[in-house]
């Protein structure tokens, strides 16, 4: 499952007077500016040496596991977010950094119990519940996925994948109105979604808009890379068999 990292926890004040406590405080300001430039390799230096200097800096060990998550380094990675963690147990921006690298190392069970943890201790939490929200779509549970989801958008209103999630499971229960009104919002708040497009070419084929699910497929195909993947040959073979429908050359 691919899914944007929440990178950045807030920057909190440390109120240290030392003189390497001032240069560490400098080096995770730093990290943090380089993290949002997306510099993610300057990002874990500037973070390693925060907690070279300060080694209870909390944020700094979050903040580094996010870095490395970011370059796709999601085992090294880990035992940064459990130091936070240890360090601040209610921690729950680490929790969630950390059920999302176990996910993406196939750990699911412990994935699931880091994202409990971000819930209890952060119930807001919006993408620790679009994540629960995931392992209830995975296991086919759609009323609590679907729950979930929309807790996410709750707590978090421009959030275009938990809106494209939702219209995946109103598809697969036939509800392709609602499907449709979904996809629509996702690509409103992220135009270059292009799964959406191929999502809303079927919804709109299925409720018997051929016109409209045509120029949605050659959206999608447009968007996506020329290559073999089995959306992009699906999406040609319904431009083909929409335009014959239509009789357009």
């Amino acid at each position: 499952m691919k899914r944007a990292l929440l990178l950045l926890t807030a920057f909190l004040c440390l109120g240290l007077s030392t003189s390497w406590a001032g240069q560490a405080e400098e080096a995770f300001k730093q990290g943090v500016k380089a993290s949002l430039a997306g510099d993610y390799v300057r990002a874990e230096e500037l973070f390693r040496r925060a907690i070279s200097l300060n080694p209870r800096l909390v944020e700094g060990y979050c903040n580094l596991g996010a870095a490395l998550a970011a370059q796709g380094k999601h085992a090294q990675a880990l035992p940064f977010y459990r130091q936070a963690v240890l360090y601040s147990p209610n921690y729950a921006e680490a929790h969630y950094n950390l059920a999302y690298s176990l996910l993406y190392l196939d750990s699911v069970d412990a994935s699931r119990a880091e994202c409990a943890l971000a819930l209890k201790y952060q119930p807001t939490h919006p993408e620790a519940h679009h994540l629960l929200g995931y392992f209830y779509d995975r296991d086919s549970k759609y009323p609590e996925a679907l729950a979930e989801y929309r807790l996410a958008i709750k707590f978090k209103p421009d959030y275009p994948k938990a809106h494209f999630n939702i219209a995946i499971i109103l598809a697969l229960q036939g509800k392709h109105r609602e499907a449709e009104k979904e996809y629509r919002l996702a690509l409103k708040q992220e135009p270059g979604l292009a799964d959406a497009r191929y999502g809303l070419g079927y919804a709109l084929k299925n409720l018997g808009r051929k016109r409209e699910s045509l120029a949605e497929f050659q959206a999608f195909l447009k968007m996506a890379p020329d290559s073999g993947d089995i959306k992009v040959v699906k999406a040609r073979e319904e431009v083909d068999f929409l335009k014959k429908e239509l009789k357009i050359k």
